[in-house]
């Protein structure tokens, strides 16, 4: 085990008698009192915790009575260590090949150390800087074959920017895939940009003082734009939110048409003017801490394309589920043009104020045409994409985009639906009057023939350049 709170040697003493203490209880607990409570406890978490993650990934288990033996043993073995420039105390695996540890410290742990068979984290240590917090969860550790122990304890705010890193990276890869067909590239012509997040830098000033951000060209070119974080923790600003947006949508969808069909998930509308989306779009309400997924700015994009003749004409479809799910039930907001529609399921990720996605597997699919599909599936099948969705995104005519709504059930997690260990329901109690429905926005940009400016990204001396 690893603890890392605080760089400071100053206030890694302290925790590290905390944690021995508390470390010398527990041992002496189960060597003496062992039926006083710490084994019913013990035992408890092993079903309610590990038994249910294990299973979720096919992990053959063993009960509890066969495990109880080893504990007394275990507990005996592990030392408890400070380890920073200041104490003497080391990890020599070498020295030591069976040591279990747990290890508090600083930069030694965070940077340079690697733990061997780590497998549960404490981590509190904030850095508003990308490099220094990717480069410290390095150590989060995993095992093969273990992959169903390790555990990682954390802050809600650090669990949050690690998400959104995880966004800025993927943003990265699908970046460099521009440069996958163009042969003879040296290293000085491979230009990156770095999505830029609104409470951390990319790095340090005196690193980046040879880079410059800058509003830069296909970012929602053949991308796709989703809320996934709700204010769930934050019942005022979740109400106004919901409402908002209900009464947003309801107008929206009574003001289209009938609809050019009934998909298996809901009605889909075509030929919608981009005018009607720009509008949509500015009103709709997101939250603040939605990094990256700004409506207003996809609306001002979008208007840009349309002077150069892109994304003019939008289809609109709502994205429920296939079949009727009793406790989930149907949305309240659709009005009668929009027919039946059933509400999904979506759950988030424990802890946090984030789904995780709201799309699923060939949503961006709903509006294409046959010929559309056929240029998708052949993408698929020459492997010059894996992705159903965005093979979906690049077949598409770069004059339609597709807009998506999605009719999020408050029972979420309640209906019956397996959860892993990294997931909640979305509400404890989707009964109580603080519960409300969510409807989550995708917007699928096609491939637009010119590329417009967008969000803000950080560039260093050799520019990106868009895919010709």
């Amino acid at each position: 085990m690893l603890v890392h709170t605080s760089s400071k040697i100053a206030e890694q003493s302290p925790i590290h008698r905390l944690v021995q203490q508390r470390f010398r209880e527990i041992r002496d607990e189960w060597r003496y009192n062992r039926r006083g409570g710490i084994r019913d406890l013990l035992e408890e978490l092993w079903k309610n915790d590990f038994v249910p993650t294990s299973t979720s990934i096919g992990t053959p288990l063993h009960t509890f009575d066969e495990l109880e033996r080893f504990i007394g043993s275990f507990l005996d073995s592990v030392s408890v260590r400070e380890v920073n420039s200041e104490r003497g105390e080391v990890l020599d695996y070498e020295r030591e090949p069976n040591l279990k540890a747990i290890a508090i410290g600083g930069n030694k742990l965070s940077r340079g150390l690697t733990l061997e068979g780590l497998l549960v984290s404490y981590f509190a240590r904030r850095s508003p800087q990308y490099d220094t917090l990717l480069q410290m969860g390095r150590w989060y550790g995993y095992r093969a074959g273990y992959e169903d122990l390790t555990r990682v304890y954390t802050t809600g705010t650090l669990a949050g920017w690690f998400m959104d890193l995880a966004l800025v990276e993927s943003r990265i890869r699908e970046d460099l895939q521009v440069y996958e067909n163009t042969p003879g590239l040296r290293p000085y012509d491979l230009g990156m940009r770095i999505l830029q997040h609104p409470a951390m830098q990319v790095t340090s000033a005196l690193k980046s003082r040879f880079t410059s951000a800058t509003q830069i060209s296909q970012s929602y070119s053949a991308s796709l734009e989703q809320t996934f974080k709700f204010p769930l923790k934050t019942p005022t600003r979740r109400d106004l939110l919901c409402e908002r947006n209900r009464l947003l949508c309801s107008e929206f969808v009574k003001g289209l048409e009938a609809p050019a069909k009934a998909t298996a998930f809901g009605p889909l509308w075509t030929g919608i003017r981009a005018s009607r989306v720009i509008e949509f779009l500015r009103r709709f309400d997101v939250d603040d801490d939605a990094s990256g997924t700004c409506p207003e700015l996809m609306a001002e994009w979008i208007e840009r394309q349309n002077a150069r003749g892109d994304v003019v004409a939008w289809s609109v479809a709502i994205r429920g589920r296939d079949e009727k799910n009793p406790t989930l039930g149907a949305p309240n907001w659709l009005p009668t043009n929009a027919g039946l529609v059933w509400g999904i399921a979506r759950t988030r990720i424990a802890g946090s104020n984030s789904l995780g996605v709201i799309t699923a597997p060939g949503d961006e699919e709903l509006d294409l045409s046959e010929e559309e599909l056929q240029k998708a599936n052949l993408s698929l099948s020459r492997g010059d994409v894996t992705d159903r969705n965005v093979a979906a995104r690049l077949a598409r005519a770069s004059v339609r985009g597709l807009l998506l709504l999605y009719p999020i059930s408050k029972y979420s997690g309640h209906d019956g639906s397996k959860l892993g260990h990294t997931r909640e329901p979305l509400y404890p109690d989707p009964e109580s009057g603080l519960a409300r429905d969510l409807i989550g926005l995708a917007v699928s940009f096609p491939k637009t023939r010119v590329a417009g400016p967008s969000e803000a990204y950080l560039e260093g001396t050799s520019r990106w350049r868009p895919q010709p």
